[in-house]
């Protein structure tokens, strides 16, 4: 009987030894067979164990016709006996999450109703359930599930007569009737249930529900627990970790420094298309082929003012663009032309206006510590066209 294997009697074994009864090759794997086995075939939602049988890999381990047939890639020599070692960390994952969702399954059947429709134990646990649930309602299974965890409750696995059977309430998604394997966490859970499971709920450590989405007409849940959990929120922690130090913000306000940079995009990207209409209704009398376009104001965005010119000086009726930004009491200049030669005009605006900058032919940077008088009358005498000023 199945009830006899090794991971049933004691789903701690690290390592066994064990008689090989078969070995048979089908396509390019090989089919092993074992006297008896700590090696928890896939089923229930839960995959199997992997590990070592005589040095050699466990590739897959499943149930058929009542016996456990382990997948290898290399034969193994009948008759001998045979040393035999499970990856515990993976056996050890498994157990963490299969009983985390029992516990889950557990409160929401015994709060709600629901029963659990489908269950599937991969990079994640993935539930689905024949209900609705609020994001309120989650929080609460949740919280409740990690004192389930933190009660360090034991966990119990009875094998019922088929008498006994019928006096329990249990969950089941078969009608089962022999050799039926019942999990037990105090008043949380009773399941029929085939998989490896930790003794105490206190091993468990932590359960995370991650997301929720509607499923036919109920939900699936998506949750971690145990090592994998713990795995995950330190992932999450160092990415946080690295988002606030760019925002300069403290780890538990990082949405709040991200939602502020949103409206401080949006608020800028309007500051640009108020400066593109004002450009061109006020540009449609002027010809600005014999002419210089320059553009007063405050304390705007550097960027907002590099995208604003580009945009400006690409109209096919635009060879220069001037642009002072009056910032923290200097007048920041941005100067871009497709015509004139801005690095020579540059440097004797400096001399007339203190200025500091400088940049090449068809664009050029600083700023003026001459104010806005001064430097329209510079612009006119030392720029040979006419400037029209916008602000």
């Amino acid at each position: 009987m199945l009830k006899d294997t090794l991971y049933y009697k004691d789903p701690y074994i690290k390592e066994f030894k064990a008689t090989v009864l078969s070995c048979e090759k089908e396509k390019e794997l090989v089919l092993v067979i074992l006297d008896n086995t700590a090696f928890y075939p896939e089923g229930g939602g839960q995959a199997s164990d992997k590990g070592l049988i005589d040095g050699k890999e466990v590739i897959d381990v499943k149930e058929r016709d009542n016996k456990i047939i382990h997948y290898l890639k290399e034969e193994v020599e009948v008759n001998k006996e045979v040393e035999c070692v499970l990856d515990f960390e993976h056996r050890f994952i498994h157990m963490q999450s299969h009983t985390a969702e029992h516990i889950v399954s557990g409160l929401i059947h015994k709060h709600f109703g629901y029963d659990n429709v489908g269950f599937h134990m991969g990079e994640v646990i993935q539930i689905n359930f024949n209900g609705p649930l609020s994001s309120d309602d989650i929080l609460m299974i949740e919280d409740e599930a990690n004192r389930v965890v933190y009660s360090n409750l034991d966990i119990e696995t009875l094998w019922p007569t088929i008498n006994e059977l019928e006096d329990l309430e249990y969950r089941s998604k078969l009608d089962l009737k022999d050799d039926v394997r019942i999990i037990k966490i105090s008043d949380i859970d009773m399941c029929a249930c085939c998989g490896t499971h930790v003794s105490k709920t206190g091993e468990i450590g932590i359960i995370k529900i991650l997301s929720s989405s509607k499923h036919k007409d109920g939900v699936r849940l998506e949750m971690l627990a145990g090592k994998r959990c713990f795995e995950y929120l330190r992932d999450i922690y160092e990415e946080n970790h690295k988002i606030s130090v760019m925002l300069s913000a403290e780890m538990n306000k990082t949405s709040e420094y991200v939602n502020k940079l949103k409206e401080d995009y949006k608020n800028k990207e309007f500051d640009y298309l108020k400066y593109m209409e004002r450009y061109l209704d006020s540009a449609e009398s002027i010809n600005l082929k014999d002419g210089v376009l320059c553009y007063f104001e405050e304390n705007i965005d550097k960027n907002i003012i590099k995208k604003f010119t580009k945009n400006i000086l690409d109209k096919d009726d635009v060879h220069t663009v001037f642009f002072i930004n009056s910032n923290n009491g200097k007048n920041d200049y941005l100067f871009m032309s497709k015509q004139m030669d801005l690095k020579a005009i540059v440097k004797v605006l400096n001399e007339e206006l203190k200025g500091k900058g400088g940049g090449s032919i068809d664009i050029a940077q600083g700023y003026f510590e001459s104010d806005k008088e001064e430097i329209l009358k510079a612009f006119k005498e030392i720029v040979n066209n006419s400037i029209y000023c916008y602000d």
